[in-house]
């Protein structure tokens, strides 16, 4: 697979083999990761459509089959991508930095940690406390040692496992974040008693990134299954209610 800029500016997606039809979703899906990492955003509707020589009926068919599936997240009422975890296609509180120059969004905590998965590069993530707005960088190796700074800075979900799905914008817009300390994730349960909270050691969000994202941005990459996340979350002593799940979608 080659992604390349032709004379216009627009983008190119070949193949040495011909795509058969039945598999044309997966390698939709398959652009779309390859064009985030390139570009730093997802490709439009009519990029689709011209790169795999279809109609609109069919890209639209086609991305909101990808939605269905929970690998990708479009704009509401519009056939346009919003997310392709860990990619955000607009700006966010979670900018990522490769090495090399490349600046990317994230949709969440998580997500800007999950990056040096996807690309397999080092990372430096500039983003805020979520309950006073100070600033936290955070740089991630590729061989996945995080460095933080502050050095108190924690990641921290308020969202349970099985209501991830249920507004996806909502869940890595507002439940998936950094806290520049302990005492500052105090401060915000205060004034939102009502929360469910679950604060990770470095060494569980790395594990439950690299089972989800590992090899997120190939050709053939499978999402877990239930049975998979949940030996995972008991591997990592992610239990209780909080990490209750009968279905993973």
């Amino acid at each position: 697979m080659v992604i390349k800029e032709d004379q216009n500016m627009t983008v190119n997606y070949s193949y040495t083999v011909d795509i058969d039809p039945k598999e044309l979703t997966k390698h939709v899906r398959h652009y779309i990761y390859q064009y985030s990492i390139f570009y730093s955003k997802a490709p439009n509707l009519e990029e689709i459509m011209r790169t795999f020589e279809i109609t609109k009926e069919e890209s639209i068919k086609i991305l909101e089959k990808l939605e269905e599936q929970h690998h990708i997240k479009l704009i509401p009422k519009v056939p346009r991508i919003l997310m392709a975890w860990p990619f955000s296609n607009i700006p966010t509180q979670y900018q990522v930095s490769t090495l090399q120059g490349k600046t990317y969004f994230a949709n969440c905590a998580w997500d800007a940690i999950a990056f040096h998965i996807v690309l397999n590069q080092d990372i430096k993530i500039s983003s805020f406390c979520y309950h006073c707005g100070q600033p936290v960088r955070i740089s991630v190796s590729k061989s996945s040692l995080i460095v933080k700074n502050p050095e108190s800075a924690i990641i921290n979900f308020s969202l349970p496992i099985a209501h991830w799905m249920e507004d996806v914008i909502e869940t890595c817009g507002n439940t998936m974040n950094f806290f520049s300390s302990d005492q500052h994730l105090k401060d915000w349960k205060e004034k939102n008693p009502n929360k469910a909270s679950h604060t990770f050691t470095d060494d569980q969000i790395i594990a439950l990134t690299k089972l989800i994202y590992t090899k997120r941005a190939e050709l053939d990459y499978k999402r877990p299954n239930t049975e998979e996340i949940k030996q995972l979350l008991e591997s990592v002593d992610l239990i209780g209610e909080f990490w209750k799940v009968d279905e993973y979608h």
